[in-house]
């Protein structure tokens, strides 16, 4: 039987890891713990940016992401996906001229809203993105304790220290390895093996609120220069702050998020703020995610930066570096590591 090294605990380390013992693979795990992915809301949205613009290949990637619900572990996860559609109101009269015109190309997923919502600032209408939902937080914890208990895999509940892995040997602390699988997140910028790849990526800090709303009639998901997901009747989820210039402190950082609900809503409910959830996102420059082996090693491999579409991408990702590893099928190249080098 082969066996494998993951280190990270994020959506990407934790789909990586359900491909591995679909395939048969026992999995030897290390996770701190402590991830962008805990931080974040758990969209897997197809639409994306102030743009909005169709993400490549999100019929694939939608559709990877609903068949993994139909999984052994996937369907014991399924009261976390909410189905509920998001709206995106167009920024301009430009933008809503040009997807009254395209939509229809997506039609099983978009929606084309012509007239204003009630309730929310937008004068142009906008798109009801019903491809796009989310995963309410309890999720990514869940998935991974179902894994932990699997057979096939041995749980360290730590992070594991570089210098703990015998490149040349193949090893990491005791145990003899096929492969390795880095799944690090904002840490990568640390990993000494991967140094080459560094001047690539970036690590922006940002933030996502958990609000207590009173009577709040929205209960829709909502993008629109942030994004707005119910939690519950009563919680909402607002984010993200992106400090590409300089680090809010967390009272700068909750102002302008707060700042949000005037900008989404005619009427601004009454609210508190119950959590304060931050993170560090590893960005890289052309904003694909990193995925594929070592330039030199090539039992090495990556799997990590997937963004703000770590969820529509994460299942999708898991498989195609799988199938790498296992049976060489070329990796997408807007993902594949190698289109750095």
């Amino acid at each position: 039987m082969k066996c494998v090294a993951v280190i990270g605990g994020g959506f990407a380390a934790a789909f990586l890891v359900h491909e591995l013992i679909q395939q048969n693979i026992k999995v030897y795990w290390w996770d701190s713990g402590k991830t962008a992915s805990e931080a974040g809301v758990g969209l897997c949205n197809p639409l994306t940016g102030q743009r909005m613009r169709w993400v490549e290949n999100a019929e694939v990637l939608l559709q990877n992401f609903q068949n993994f619900f139909q999984t052994t572990v996937g369907s014991t996860l399924r009261h976390y996906w909410e189905h509920t559609p998001i709206y995106r109101p167009f920024l301009n009269e430009k933008q809503r001229t040009y997807w009254k015109q395209h939509w229809k190309q997506w039609h099983q997923w978009l929606t084309f809203q012509d007239k204003p919502v009630e309730n929310v600032k937008n004068p142009y209408g906008g798109l009801w993105v019903k491809g796009a939902t989310w995963i309410r937080k309890p999720f990514l914890n869940h998935f991974k304790t179902l894994l932990r208990r699997h057979a096939e895999v041995t749980f360290y509940p730590h992070f594991c220290p570089y210098k703990a892995i015998d490149i040349d040997q193949r090893k990491v602390f005791h145990h003899r390895v096929d492969a390795i699988f880095f799944c690090e997140g904002a840490s990568f910028v640390k990993n000494p093996l991967f140094r080459y790849l560094h001047p690539f990526v970036s690590c922006l800090p940002g933030q996502t609120l958990m609000l207590k709303l009173q009577n709040c009639t929205w209960h829709y998901g909502l993008i629109y220069q942030g994004y707005f997901i119910p939690w519950d009747k009563e919680r909402f989820l607002i984010g993200a702050t992106y400090e590409r210039q300089r680090v809010l402190t967390p009272s700068e950082a909750t102002e302008q998020l707060l700042q949000k609900l005037a900008l989404w809503f005619t009427k601004v409910p009454l609210h508190r703020v119950l959590y304060v959830y931050r993170g560090v996102r590893l960005t890289p420059r052309d904003y694909q995610p990193l995925v594929g082996c070592h330039r030199q090693y090539p039992w090495l491999f990556v799997l990590t930066a997937l963004g703000t579409k770590g969820l529509l991408y994460a299942p999708t990702a898991a498989k195609a570096l799988v199938r790498y590893w296992l049976h060489q099928t070329p990796l997408p190249s807007q993902w594949d590591v190698k289109r750095i080098i």
